[in-house]
């Protein structure tokens, strides 16, 4: 691996001793920023800051260093830069994904959409907002695992026309891979169209837009070292959105002056991809290495222990029963290690993670296992040392509040 692509750790807090330095294991949330990234912004910020809209020399600046990160971008993903939009990340290409196909329709009349039981959460605030416009919509159920059934999806397509389809790549709280290509083939049998969120998977896993068959794909800057505020959604040749915000921008799909700077680091991350892919198998070497340390701190429930290629490899959900994850959180980062009770942008809420109850059923057994469930995710830059550690810091987390428990107030 180069030196430039591997991002550096986040710095230690103020006021943390060394021995407490923090160890990041919240990748899914947010990626380091990779070198690539960091110095392309660096270097940008100097003398690219005119806005790319503008007729003038500054402007046009600014207009080339944005075409060649669309082109980094489109390179990355195997597609033709006209192909893109470029958004402030994967919650707005979802929005437009859905919006853009299904808004005319419900003008026209009723229309009908699905998606994965366990779908990362805007992809579900979208299709509940526009299910308040009038759209039929509907979740796919999944297995334990949190992978959808191929049949129940094509039942569901017998039984009424669907328009648009949505079915993440890889879970966010799971780690596991969804049938895409598989779904696919279903859905356009069926004359919909199909939209993958495919943030949780690239950099992970080997990324083919056009052998997943989909017609819209949804990417995340942050995910893979960009900066946080940038992504993408790839449009398949002859698919037609309307824009949710107009605008002469990104083909009049997204009105409003890009976020430059942040779109420069996207381009150089995407252009680095390789690095991180080549380094996947090292990150799941950790990944599983946290799991064996993590199997000695007493009972500890695994979600979605899948065969490897069922899986991104980065991901490890598990459960302390009897625990409370939002003070496992807190105890954790007190200690030194960064993670989080599930997805970041769900995990501010106070309500039950819609995958665990997903994957779940009532059972009391099984809600002991929810509300004590925590993610780990990592990435490159991670060393088997600051797997160790973690793990070590983590056990004795988990001692010192079990005896907290045990002991009388």
């Amino acid at each position: 691996m180069t030196d430039s692509a591997q991002p550096k750790p986040p710095p230690a807090r103020t006021g943390e001793t060394a021995a407490a330095s923090l160890i990041y294991l919240d990748y899914a949330a947010a990626a380091p920023l990779c070198e690539p990234a960091r110095q392309a912004v660096v270097d940008a910020a100097h003398h690219v800051w005119g806005n790319p809209s503008s007729v003038h020399g500054r402007g046009q600046l600014a207009r080339g260093a944005l075409d060649r990160a669309r082109r980094q971008v489109a390179t990355a993903l195997g597609v033709r830069p006209g192909e893109l939009v470029l958004t402030s990340g994967a919650t707005e290409a979802n929005a437009l994904a859905w919006r853009g196909v299904l808004a005319p329709l419900l003008a026209a009349a009723p229309a009908a959409a699905l998606f994965g039981a366990v779908e990362h959460p805007s992809v579900r605030a979208v299709a509940q907002a526009l299910a308040a416009q009038g759209l039929g919509a509907e979740a796919i159920a999944v297995d334990r695992q949190g992978v959808i059934d191929l049949a129940q999806l094509e039942l569901q397509l017998r039984n009424r026309r669907v328009a648009l389809v949505s079915l993440q790549w890889v879970n966010q709280e799971l780690g596991s891979v969804q049938p895409v290509a598989e779904a696919a083939q279903l859905v356009h049998a069926h004359g919909g169209l199909l939209h993958c969120d495919a943030t949780q998977g690239w950099g992970k896993l080997p990324l083919d837009v056009l052998a997943m068959a989909v017609d819209l794909l949804s990417v995340s800057g942050a995910k893979i070292g960009a900066p946080s505020g940038t992504g993408a959604l790839w449009i398949k040749p002859g698919v037609r959105l309307q824009a949710v915000q107009p605008g002469h921008q990104e083909q009049g799909l997204r009105g409003g002056t890009e976020n430059l700077l942040g779109l420069i680091g996207f381009g150089a991350a995407a252009a680095a991809i390789g690095d991180r892919l080549a380094l996947a198998p090292e990150v799941r070497a950790l990944r599983d290495r946290l799991w064996a340390i993590l199997q000695d701190s007493g009972p500890v429930h695994r979600h979605a222990a899948l065969p490897e290629a069922q899986e991104s490899g980065h991901i490890l959900s598990v459960a302390w029963p009897g625990m409370e994850a939002p003070r496992l959180v807190m105890a954790m980062d007190l200690a030194g290690v960064a993670a989080s009770a599930g997805s970041a942008c769900a995990s501010g809420t106070q309500q039950p993670s819609p995958v665990l109850q997903a994957i779940g059923d009532s059972s009391a057994e099984w809600l002991t296992l929810r509300r004590a469930t925590v993610r780990f995710s990592v990435g490159p830059g991670l060393t088997t040392q600051d797997i160790e550690l973690a793990g070590e810091r983590i056990r004795s987390t988990i001692e010192r509040l079990r005896g907290r428990m045990r002991s009388p107030d």
